[in-house]
């Protein structure tokens, strides 16, 4: 195992697959991750069956990308050489896949519950959209 796409959003569940992360850090002495953070598109309703795309201004965009990325600074402390944060923009479960494409990583890693449970009602949950979309092993964690 080479590289592991870690796919986080700062939640509690993300936390809990960086940790199993570590553990394959551990075991894998030449693995690195690639911590990846998704903004999906903010979906709002303007009535019964009309629905918009708002995105979050700029600011507030950078300071929860940087939230998350001290998040992942934390949890990796001590693996610093190993662990690379990236940010993308898109649907979440679309994005993640085609960055594990794009790094041709080994293993994805994510858990099973993050934040977004109006995202998760409404559009199906993020990480059984990955498990049946994704061509590379996929690791959840509950």
């Amino acid at each position: 195992m080479k590289t592991i796409l870690l796919a986080t959003d700062g939640s509690q569940g993300a936390i809990q697959a960086g940790d199993m992360v570590i553990q394959f850090l551990d075991a894998f002495p030449d693995a690195s991750v690639i911590a990846l953070h998704v903004t999906p598109p903010a979906y709002a309703t303007a009535g019964i069956g009309i629905g918009f795309v708002a995105e979050l201004p700029e600011d507030d965009l950078k300071k929860v990308v940087n939230n998350v990325k001290q998040r992942v600074e934390q949890q990796f402390a001590g693996y610093e050489s190993r662990v690379r944060f990236r940010s993308a923009f898109g649907p979440p479960a679309v994005t993640i896949c085609q960055v594990a494409d794009q790094e041709a990583v080994d293993l994805i890693v994510l858990g099973s519950h993050g934040y977004g449970v109006v995202d998760r009602l409404l559009l199906g949950s993020v990480s059984s959209s990955v498990v049946h979309r994704s061509h590379v092993p996929t690791l959840v964690v509950k």
